[in-house]
């Protein structure tokens, strides 16, 4: 997905907007002419929308011309080398550290996610949230289930607490988590977010339905 202002410089023309939801935020994307950015010689899956992508930039004091989805993921081994400030794209995966398995849910990859001992359960493996967790534990209020596009820039602040996260037969204690009392994507748990993810080295086997977590530098 291209943020707005860089479509707007590369002179994409905008079509008509659409509601995306996200995690505690919500935002209008518009159709555009379609691309096919490239990221190191690879291609990015076609872009065809564009959406203000301002809260990124705050975040990440730089400027931000877009997001690679999950749709980047698929068909290839992935590593995530958070320390190292490097994307890389690899012929196997690595038998380094911790596997999880991986399983694709509503167009997304999720992760089995123990909390507080609990028996895990299918969370959305989230790159683009900036926030450790978010974890649903269904109240007996209903309402509309969120659907779209996962954008995690806005936090959740009026229900937190810390738990401790299983992950396979890594214990994480003191993880801070946003609790929601409905699901946020139907059949999902949760979200696993980058202030978790970024203390490993992480490789993302979409061919090999695997995700393993490695501590430390190269």
């Amino acid at each position: 997905m291209m943020n707005v202002e860089a479509a707007r410089r590369l002179h994409l023309a905008l079509g008509e907007g659409q509601a995306v939801d996200g995690v505690e935020a919500d935002g209008t994307a518009f159709e555009m002419e379609r691309v096919t950015p490239k990221v190191g010689g690879f291609a990015l899956p076609v872009v065809g929308l564009a959406i203000d992508l301002r809260n990124a930039e705050q975040l990440c004091s730089e400027r931000v011309d877009g997001l690679i989805g999950a749709e980047f993921f698929k068909g290839r081994v992935t590593q995530i080398d958070y320390a190292n400030r490097r994307l890389r794209i690899l012929d196997k995966a690595p038998v380094d550290g911790e596997s999880l398995a991986l399983r694709a849910r509503n167009g997304v990859f999720c992760v089995p996610v123990s909390v507080n001992g609990s028996k895990p359960r299918w969370t959305r493996l989230d790159t683009g949230c900036n926030d450790a967790l978010h974890w649903v534990v269904p109240r007996t209020a209903t309402g509309p289930q969120r659907r779209g596009v996962s954008i995690g820039f806005i936090t959740n602040t009026d229900d937190e607490t810390l738990v401790t996260v299983g992950l396979g037969r890594l214990t994480l204690p003191h993880v801070e988590t946003a609790l929601h009392g409905k699901a946020i994507f139907p059949g999902e748990a949760g979200l696993l977010g980058s202030e978790v993810l970024s203390q490993y080295r992480v490789t993302v086997d979409a061919r090999g339905g695997h995700v393993w977590l490695a501590s430390g530098r190269e």
